[in-house]
């Protein structure tokens, strides 16, 4: 599959995080992120009929990221993008292996520590 993709459809700012799962002196693993990376990326918001197609709650808020394949993406790692968190459900490069396609839905916990 390949997407529509020029860098100049990269204007918005997001965040890669992975939550820390590594215990504490106590053996207590905490609940902060760290972050892996930054990325320029095409965000676009679903709406509610974009939504039935993924499966998901209609009030589940999902947005798509399209930027360049980076190979630190996971699932389950943590995306900010506007002061939100998303996390990956999904992700699949484009058949060139240049541009990926980014799924992800908004975490309904918002209450992170963002370590660096």
């Amino acid at each position: 599959m390949r997407h529509n993709f020029t860098s100049t459809r990269l204007n918005h700012y997001v965040e890669f995080f992975a939550k820390n799962d590594t215990p504490n002196d106590y053996g207590v693993i905490g609940d902060d992120l760290v972050r892996v990376f930054d990325a320029r990326a095409d965000v676009e918001v679903k709406s509610g009929s974009q939504l039935e197609k993924f499966g998901v709650a209609l009030t589940s808020s999902v947005i798509t990221c399209l930027m360049w394949v980076n190979p630190l993406i996971a699932s389950k790692q943590v995306v900010r993008w506007e002061n939100d968190y998303y996390e990956v459900r999904h992700f699949a490069p484009s058949g060139d292996n240049k541009s990926m396609l980014v799924t992800c839905e908004r975490l309904g916990d918002q209450s992170f520590k963002v370590g660096v």
